[in-house]
């Protein structure tokens, strides 16, 4: 189903600029609750037509066919899929069977972040990257798409009765001392995302997201953009939601402790999960090709947080590190000169030297480029590509 605007016919989208439906023809702007029933009367009506197709054609399986309303061109979804675009005429097109047949979204964070700024974000990091090849500074995105991600919201009550051990003091005064502490905490929307297509570790660092701006759901911020309904079930994400609350209750446990090198002796925690709610969360993914090689960046839709990092200039980090490395070591030289003067035999201080400027700059270089890589081997994920390739096509 394609929302149309009530002046010229053409098909609104939200613009995340004005928190408003805008139609792009005639540039008209409407609140979403101006446009909610007509839409969802129309919804109701195409839910029916299609269930009457399924019971007599033997093409449409599991709905995974839909028509464009606009164009009449089959489109062809993938499981999840509950909003997309039509691949022949570019309309934006909501499966509101999908939306009706399935769980509702309780809540929606719409995107406040603008196709437009995405993409300035991600040219603004590659300006800034002192490592950035210069044939990507340059380089133009392949795919940008804003999607809506699935989450599961918890809120949940955990308390505990905490043994813990600390050290206070160092070398010779150190001394070990025992803690207890008791504390409950109710955490509200803790939020678990919920699809097996995207990569958890992708998902996790797109976070925080900032519940407080929460709306009612309404199917007219999809419109315009891509939205999944959730691939994996809330019981089977329960588990994940406690021992997030746990980490995070037993993390300000410790931070009370005016000690070092805390840890927990004893625990015995309870815990209730008192409420679940369905949410969707915005975000960006741009796609770019390097060598022939697919990379995927993404910006938080509410935030603007970037996640992911590009191909580097491996000769310009090299030499860097190299000189970062060797200024390292000759202050540090300076500092244990007369320290360094007693070492005996004579014969050990090359070697000595040596060790100062050979492993400082190494330690600095693989610890830089160890958080580099792993950033890298995000954004060059395979199946984040297909995740964001994968939607609606004509079939």
């Amino acid at each position: 189903m394609i929302l149309d605007c009530p002046t010229c016919g053409a098909a609104l989208m939200y613009d995340p600029e004005t928190g408003k439906m805008k139609c792009e023809s005639c540039n008209n702007l409407y609140e979403t609750y101006e446009l909610s029933e007509d839409y969802v009367r129309r919804g109701e009506k195409e839910v029916d037509e299609y269930a009457t197709t399924s019971e007599t054609t033997s093409d449409v399986m599991d709905f995974n066919i839909y028509s464009c309303t606009a164009c009449g061109a089959e489109i062809m979804v993938n499981d999840v899929e509950v909003s997309t675009f039509c691949s022949y005429c570019g309309q934006p097109t909501l499966i509101f069977s999908r939306i009706e047949s399935r769980r509702k979204p309780r809540y929606i964070l719409p995107f406040t972040v603008t196709k437009e700024k995405a993409v300035s974000l991600i040219k603004e990091q590659f300006d800034n990257g002192y490592f950035v090849p210069d044939d990507i500074r340059n380089v133009k995105m392949e795919r940008v798409r804003g999607i809506y991600i699935p989450y599961w919201l918890y809120d949940i009550h955990y308390e505990d009765l905490e043994i813990l051990q600390g050290t206070v003091g160092s070398g010779k005064n150190a001394s070990t001392y025992f803690y207890s502490r008791k504390a409950e905490c109710d955490f509200e929307h803790l939020a678990i995302e919920a699809s097996k297509q995207l990569n958890d570790t992708i998902s996790r660092k797109l976070n925080p997201y900032h519940t407080a701006y929460m709306k009612d759901f309404s199917i007219e911020y999809l419109s315009g953009f891509y939205a999944d309904h959730y691939s994996v079930k809330t019981d089977k994400l329960k588990g994940q939601a406690i021992m997030r609350a746990q980490s995070t209750f037993e993390n300000e446990i410790k931070r009370s402790i005016p000690a070092h090198d805390v840890r927990v002796l004893k625990k015995k925690p309870t815990f209730e999960i008192t409420n679940e709610e369905y949410a969707l969360f915005p975000a960006w993914f741009l796609t770019f090709r390097n060598n022939n090689r697919p990379y995927t960046l993404l910006v938080n839709g509410q935030t603007e947080k970037v996640i992911g990092s590009v191909p580097y200039d491996r000769k310009k980090a090299l030499g860097t590190f190299l000189i970062l490395g060797i200024l390292i070591s000759i202050i540090i030289w300076c500092f244990f000169y007369p320290l360094l003067l007693s070492v005996k035999p004579v014969f050990l201080f090359p070697f000595v030297w040596f060790a100062f400027l050979a492993v400082t700059p190494l330690y600095c270089g693989i610890n830089n480029l160890k958080d580099v890589r792993m950033s890298r081997q995000l954004s060059g994920l395979s199946e984040t590509d297909l995740y964001v390739k994968n939607r609606g096509s004509v079939k």
